[in-house]
């Protein structure tokens, strides 16, 4: 744990956008962070409690593009929607994505996620921001033996002589559906 908020304050903070083409050219690297107030669209029931840390590797496709692998660790808090707590969600994405310049449109790429640079830039805090938020489920809850809301989840106790109101309702109608 101590090492990862060691390489957060270590690490630099990373752009908005980059360009794919020219970061392959080089080392095709890029390690950094990306601050918990710029991550704006992780809101309720999650909310973001450090800096988010990525490793992104970029290299040249062959057919065009680039292949993008990343880890993304987030820390990230959840409110639980059985008791309303928040409780740690930390996540830890693995991310492959395809970078196209323009997708030719005999292409198809629905076997594959990817994205379409914009004038050769590749929205970087989006695509962290979205693969974040897919990661997490729609109803966050702690495991049910952690949850402090479980005790009233337990099935009441039925007595035997309790009165049930409607009991005679079924004979009333059977007998007057024979008169």
């Amino acid at each position: 744990m101590f090492g990862l908020y060691y390489r957060a304050l270590m690490a630099s903070e990373l752009p908005e956008q980059i360009e794919c083409r020219q970061l392959a050219a080089g080392t095709g690297v890029l390690n950094g962070v990306l601050a918990a107030s710029r991550l704006t669209r992780i809101e309720e029931p999650y909310r973001v409690v450090g800096a988010v840390t990525v490793e992104l590797r970029c290299r040249p496709r062959e057919g065009g593009g680039f292949q993008l692998d990343a880890r993304i660790q987030a820390p990230l808090e959840a409110r639980c929607q059985r008791c309303l707590e928040w409780t740690a969600w930390p996540v830890t994405v693995d991310m492959e994505l395809v970078a196209h310049i323009k997708a030719p449109p005999s292409q198809d790429h629905d076997e594959e996620d990817s994205v379409e640079l914009v004038d050769g830039m590749l929205p970087l805090r989006e695509v962290i921001e979205d693969e974040v938020l897919l990661s997490c489920p729609l109803a966050p809850l702690h495991a049910r033996q952690d949850c402090p809301a479980d005790k009233s989840f337990e099935a009441p106790v039925i007595a035997s002589d309790r009165k049930q109101p409607f009991a005679g309702l079924a004979e009333l109608l059977k007998s007057r559906e024979q008169e």
